[in-house]
């Protein structure tokens, strides 16, 4: 059962909702947790366990290119990330309350080279969805001078993940109906050309015989619950970049 929320809050939980046929998606309600939770930014993203792949959904506070470098090379030293896949999911975890050793943060690369520059002083994430090997994460991020995160908050966090769950599997499967019923989903099949369509998350929700024959045959392109996916991360991460433009995903 969700626990009821305080009247505070209700500004955030009908952001939340509304973000359900929102044009821009979670981009007002990621902004709107940014200053309730007073933070220096909100990540909503799809992360890859295996490839350690991440692709940027909804950013607000950080640059696009401390992405592009998290995932094609610092990703797999997060040991916050690392800590969120082995632990029960649906619940917050942050680095200054459940990582062993937060003391060692600075000793390392990850610290030295993606946090440090940023201005990184604390972060709490969840996982929100698991499908597979691909989990929707919230990652929130605190700069030096602002407070470590503490249990009363991760505790308020919690509270939220229902309603964040619900909101994206909504927002999910009204892209699905929405895409079900353009006119162009029926005529793939006429075009000579592979062709896909994508969703605002970057999957490919339809695709043309000539595609499928293409994926079939081909040894160096598949999917993955909707993904595109080569043998190459940088590859990889390029065409998700490209795909995230096309569809509006990427600035």
């Amino acid at each position: 059962m969700i626990s009821p929320v305080e009247p505070s809050q209700d500004r955030l939980f009908s952001s939340l909702y509304e973000a359900v046929m929102a044009p821009a998606g979670f981009q007002s309600f990621i902004g709107m947790l940014t200053e309730a939770f007073d933070l220096k930014a909100v990540v909503l993203t799809m992360r890859h366990i295996g490839a350690q792949e991440i692709k940027g959904v909804w950013l607000h506070g950080v640059e696009e290119i401390w992405m592009h470098r998290y995932a094609l090379d610092y990703g797999a030293e997060d040991m916050l990330a690392q800590h969120i896949e082995t632990a029960p999911v649906a619940a917050f975890y942050a680095s200054n309350l459940d990582v062993p050793n937060p003391e060692r943060f600075p000793e390392t690369r990850f610290y030295r080279d993606w946090l440090s520059p940023q201005d990184i002083a604390y972060a709490a994430g969840a996982i929100v969805l698991k499908e597979g090997e691909w989990v929707t994460q919230l990652f929130l991020q605190r700069a030096n001078g602002q407070q470590p995160f503490t249990r009363q908050e991760m505790s308020a966090l919690d509270q939220l993940l229902p309603h964040l769950q619900r909101a994206i599997q909504m927002r999910q499967r009204f892209a699905e109906m929405a895409l079900d019923q353009n006119f162009l989903a029926g005529s793939l099949d006429v075009l000579a050309m592979p062709t896909f369509l994508f969703d605002e998350f970057g999957r490919a929700v339809h695709f043309n015989r000539s595609a499928a024959g293409l994926l079939e045959n081909a040894t160096c392109l598949w999917l993955d619950n909707g993904y595109l996916q080569t043998p190459d991360r940088a590859v990889t991460f390029a065409i998700h970049n490209e795909i995230g433009c096309a569809v509006g995903i990427r600035p």
